[in-house]
């Protein structure tokens, strides 16, 4: 990680968009999660009063992420596929909650 400086400008460039291809399925994979966990109540069996109490919490993200973890949540009520389009950018978690 710390050998960035090594790489070309093209391949930092490469790397630079994977990084943020690998970013957008990690948080379409998230929120797929906390849809499952949300559906079945879980985060009460765990402890926690409610799914943002749990991703505060439990999966230490700070209260503004985790709104908007708990925004894409609540829009995958009206929105199919939402994990998909995440992915794929036409959505992102800041363009649900707007």
């Amino acid at each position: 990680m710390n050998n960035l400086h090594l790489l070309s400008e093209e391949n930092l460039r490469i790397e630079t968009k994977n990084c943020a291809k690998r970013e957008k399925h990690e948080t379409a994979f998230l929120v797929e999660h906390l849809i499952e966990v949300e559906k079945r109540k879980l985060y009460l069996t765990w402890g926690h009063g409610s799914l943002f109490a749990y991703v505060v919490d439990e999966l230490e993200y700070e209260r503004g992420s985790a709104s908007f973890f708990i925004s894409g949540v609540r829009a995958s009520e009206a929105v199919l596929d939402i994990g998909k389009k995440i992915e794929t950018g036409e959505l992102s978690l800041k363009t649900i909650r707007t």
